[in-house]
């Protein structure tokens, strides 16, 4: 799964009104720019993407979890998943502390893992990766280790990362055994950075660094304050963006800037209802049981989550709203070019956006905070 500050609570929405034209979309052409500035190409996007009309078409074709029933389709809070070559799905539930096996039809193999401090025990897992010999690495910071299993869930081995300053959340390890995370410094130290760790968890590049702020100082909570995110392409090359602005920046995977994404348009405004909404929802956080003073922005951040698919696609699900009703937001659409093509709407609560194979897997919730994981058919229509 994608690394993130925050972790954003999204369900799909598949507009009902989308329908196959047969004459193909309407095309507005793209009136933006790409040029190239020494050795970085610069991809300047109007407010407005070349298609007007969804170019995205989503099918549900399998859906995990239930409320009650059987216990291996009961999922907790906090799931990760990953596809292994055969389609089979892999759920780490991170509250069961457990890694829950199916196959491509939605049949339950087998599981893993359990909570404890013995070999191949976890304490608290929060990410899972299926690397390229096969193996799954999962991450356990209670105890400052990686987890090895076979993908038959036979434990292997495991690796400390104990020498780590600051604490750690995963991104993707690549090709070479290079790690891509967040690590994040405890206030007043500074804002989070992120980074790519050898496979001895030395540093070789920081990526980006956060501005430090000295609001906690100060008693404060910034409610919406911008963030980074970051996303990693299929050849290892990483794209990352701090949402205090559109513009997302592509690097190859020796860690050189090659293009960056900008898209040309102004902040959404948070508008009073919305701002009681934010007021309720932050009262019961635990920085307001402490109490900090709650500061509110005039605006949203750009983007609340950022993605990639295998062909090298980019998915920035933004605080545009479809309907003032509901939680609609859209989500934009950009070649691997970087030119922005469509955008489609989405509906929030879900953790993620997961692109295996040409298909989708989502990780929703429902209103009562149960979780399940779906698959998507994925037709484009462009």
């Amino acid at each position: 799964m994608k690394g993130k500050i925050k972790v954003v609570s999204i369900v799909l929405f598949i507009s009902v009104f989308t329908t196959f034209a047969s004459c193909g979309k309407q095309e507005s052409g793209w009136d933006g720019t790409s040029k190239e500035r020494n050795g970085v190409i610069i991809v300047k996007n109007p407010n407005n993407p070349i298609y007007k009309e969804d170019i995205l078409v989503l099918e549900e074709e399998l859906s995990l979890g239930k409320k009650e029933g059987e216990k291996e389709f009961m999922f907790t809070r906090g799931l990760s998943i990953d596809i292994d070559k055969h389609e089979n799905i892999y759920v780490l539930d991170k509250v069961s502390a457990e890694v829950r096996v199916f196959n491509k039809k939605g049949e339950f193999l087998k599981s893993f893992g359990s909570r404890g401090q013995g070999p191949g025990e976890f304490q608290n897992p929060q990410f899972m990766q299926i690397l390229n010999n096969q193996e799954m690495i999962i991450w356990d910071p209670s105890t400052y280790r990686f987890l090895i299993f076979s993908l038959e869930g036979e434990y292997l081995r495991k690796i400390s990362t104990s020498r780590l300053a600051y604490p750690l959340n995963p991104v993707k390890r690549d090709k070479k055994g290079n790690l891509i995370a967040f690590m994040i410094p405890p206030p007043p130290m500074g804002g989070p950075e992120l980074v790519k760790l050898n496979n001895k968890f030395e540093r070789l590049m920081t990526i980006a660094r956060k501005e430090k702020s000295d609001s906690r100082q100060r008693r404060e909570f910034k409610v919406m304050e911008p963030s980074l995110y970051c996303a990693v392409f299929k050849d290892d090359s990483v794209l990352w963006g701090n949402s205090k602005k559109y513009e997302l920046q592509i690097l190859n995977p020796e860690g050189k800037l090659v293009r960056k994404v900008i898209r040309i348009c102004k902040p959404v405004k948070i508008t009073e209802i919305e701002k009681k909404d934010l007021e309720e929802r932050y009262s019961r956080t635990s920085v307001a049981k402490y109490g900090f003073k709650p500061i509110f922005p005039k605006h949203y951040p750009f983007f609340q989550d950022i993605s990639v698919d295998e062909e090298g696609r980019i998915f920035v699900l933004t605080f545009e709203r479809v309907s003032m009703e509901e939680r609609f937001y859209y989500l934009d659409i950009f070649d691997s070019e970087g030119r922005y093509i469509g955008k489609t709407p989405m509906k929030k609560r879900l953790s993620g956006l997961f692109w295996k194979k040409k298909k989708l897997y989502t990780i929703e919730e429902d209103e009562d905070g149960y979780q399940s994981v779906k698959r998507y058919k994925v037709t484009w229509k462009y």
